[in-house]
């Protein structure tokens, strides 16, 4: 595996952590507030809630995959 995977890795489980807990959040209130009456429904968010946490890991390594989480501005030590 080249260094730009194990990068875009690195970088998808850090970025996942923060990202997981805003999800789980949204998800504590959504299920906490009495809106959800059905177990239907619940399942439903709990499962989008899921799916959501696979995209944005996905997307956040095609994001440092592709070379854009690179730093584009050179400390001025480097100069």
């Amino acid at each position: 595996m080249s260094e730009t995977i194990y990068n875009a890795l690195g970088w998808t489980l850090i970025h996942s952590i923060w990202q997981i807990g805003i999800i789980t959040l949204v998800l504590f209130v959504v299920l906490r507030s009495n809106f959800l009456k059905s177990s239907n429904h619940r399942y439903i968010t709990v499962i989008t809630g899921m799916l959501s946490v696979v995209i944005i890991s996905l997307l956040t390594f095609l994001f440092y995959y592709s070379g854009n989480g690179r730093w584009k501005i050179q400390p001025s030590i480097y100069q």
